[in-house]
């Protein structure tokens, strides 16, 4: 929101998309590295609706696997 940190953005956001009735996408969800927990937040991500998720710090061939497998 203008540029600035919000709590649990991205997990709103997953919600949100989630709820869009013909959302066409897939949503990776990716941990931030400065969140203390970064498996609850994962999980958190998984629970709101992301169909995928990785932990940083994100090896580049991961996330370009992850990415194919869903296109």
């Amino acid at each position: 929101q203008d540029g600035k940190f919000v709590q649990d953005g991205g997990i709103k956001l997953i919600s949100a998309l989630k709820q869009v009735r013909h959302h066409p996408a897939p949503v990776i969800a990716i941990s931030g590295s400065f969140v203390q927990d970064q498996y609850h937040a994962i999980s958190t991500a998984m629970t709101v609706g992301a169909d995928s998720t990785l932990a940083k710090p994100v090896r580049p061939d991961e996330l370009i696997d992850l990415i194919k497998t869903y296109l």
